[in-house]
């Protein structure tokens, strides 16, 4: 009984240190919140409920300390809903697709919740409140106006860079302000799009990032839990690919007769896309890897240049549709099921 004792107090110190570090880092940069429900998922399927409630008021009193209240506030809502859903969701032995897509939907309410309490506590829209930021980072410093202005006008080649930095250095407040207008204006036009964006791939990596790596760690303690392909198997239903790519097409035909509304959505569908695929052409790549027809060196060169010159995307497309692995390995049970 005391060895057990010792050993559910050592799970909670760990967690407390990790979640405490986590929050640090977040405050920073804040998509390391990702990996705060896979840890507390953890503890919560194995150390109940209340070994993961110590760690996260830690990481919301380390957060609020360190961030103020809104940063707080937008970390909080960025992790409760996996936080809650995820271990839930793997005792119930939820199947992963039906998971991922809990996971991301109350991932994606989550953020839209701070949203809305950011308007009504300061009856501003986020894009709004973003751009007073920036004005004001611009107005108390001169050379990130220069360096903005540089990159989002100008855009000149890499050899010319030094050369334009040091012409720029010579204007006087008139021109000043006008690079200043022409970055916040930059923004005013971009981040009513990224933003949108940016919450979907947010939540649909947050849905998928909190189940499957939570899943694979207790898999590994020997945890009762439901069987899900490893990654290198993971493929998309034809389905929802064919549902995906349908929805992708009647927005760009509609975008194309220039109706505004679905300019945002097509841009915002694409990003799904090519993050959806890109997981599939990420594991293509690997099963081959894993199954010795690719070399580690040339799997990863593979990944790196399929990343950069945007492509891996496909890979994922055409293998969910032509199921390459099924056909060339000797695995057609596991590539054959539905996640």
């Amino acid at each position: 009984m005391e060895t057990k004792n010792k050993n559910y107090i050592k799970w909670i110190s760990l967690t407390c240190l990790y979640a405490a570090l986590i929050a640090f880092a977040s405050v920073i940069f804040q998509p390391a919140v990702l990996i705060l429900p896979i840890l507390l998922s953890v503890v919560w399927v194995m150390k109940g409920k209340a070994a993961a409630l110590i760690p996260y008021a830690l990481f919301v009193l380390v957060s609020f300390f360190l961030g103020g209240i809104i940063l707080c506030m937008l970390l909080v809502l960025l992790t409760i809903p996996t936080v809650i859903s995820t271990p839930l969701l793997l005792k119930k032995k939820r199947r992963m697709y039906e998971s991922v897509l809990i996971g991301s939907v109350v991932s994606l309410l989550g953020c839209l919740l701070f949203i809305g309490i950011v308007y009504i506590l300061t009856g501003q829209s986020v894009v709004s409140l973003m751009l007073v930021q920036l004005e004001a980072v611009l107005d108390s410093n001169e050379i990130v106006t220069k360096q903005f202005y540089i990159y989002l006008s100008a855009q000149p080649s890499i050899s010319d860079l030094t050369n334009l930095s040091s012409i720029l250095d010579k204007v006087d407040a008139d021109e000043l302000e006008k690079m200043k207008s022409y970055v916040v204006g930059f923004f005013e036009e971009a981040l009513p799009i990224t933003i949108p964006i940016g919450i979907l791939i947010f939540s649909l990596i947050n849905g998928f990032a909190s189940f499957y790596f939570s899943h694979k760690a207790l898999r590994k303690r020997g945890a009762d839990i439901i069987k899900v392909d490893r990654f290198e198997d993971l493929a998309v239903p034809r389905v929802a690919a064919i549902a995906l790519g349908l929805m992708l097409l009647a927005s760009f035909v509609l975008s194309e007769f220039e109706v505004s509304l679905f300019n945002n959505v097509f841009a915002a569908l694409m990003a799904v896309f090519v993050l959806v695929f890109s997981i599939q052409g990420y594991a293509f790549l690997i099963y081959f890897y894993k199954s010795k027809r690719l070399s580690l060196f040339l799997c990863v060169v593979l990944i790196v240049v399929g990343t950069l010159i945007g492509i891996i995307f496909w890979l994922g497309f055409f293998e969910t549709f032509f199921r390459f692995r099924k056909r060339i390995g000797n695995n057609e049970g596991s590539i054959n099921r539905s996640v």
